[in-house]
């Protein structure tokens, strides 16, 4: 059974551990998958040339969240980053192949 649609459970205990959730797994907000989280999801957002305020409109967000995630200052919920990637037009193992492999 997958969460969220298409969504595998990998994808889904990966951001738990991006997000420091799970019993350990998270290394940390500055650490490398956050570093590469923070770079696909800017890269996804500027690849449409969009900006920041853009895609928080977009999640119905206020733009300071976008800035946060992708400045490393917030972290992302699993639910978010599903809502980031509708926005975005993005399927979410896609994107999440695309943080492994960053």
């Amino acid at each position: 059974h997958m969460p969220c649609g298409n969504v595998p459970w990998r994808a889904v205990v990966y951001l738990c551990a991006l997000s420091g959730h799970g019993g350990g797994m998270g290394r940390g907000i500055r650490s490398r998958d956050h570093s590469a989280f923070m770079a696909v999801l800017a890269g996804a957002r500027k690849a449409k040339g969009w900006t920041q305020e853009h895609l928080a409109e977009k999640c119905g967000w206020d733009r300071s969240a976008i800035t946060r995630i992708e400045a490393g200052e917030r972290k992302c919920s699993v639910w978010e980053f599903m809502a980031l990637c509708r926005a975005l037009g993005e399927k979410p193992s896609k994107m999440m192949a695309r943080i492994e492999n960053w």
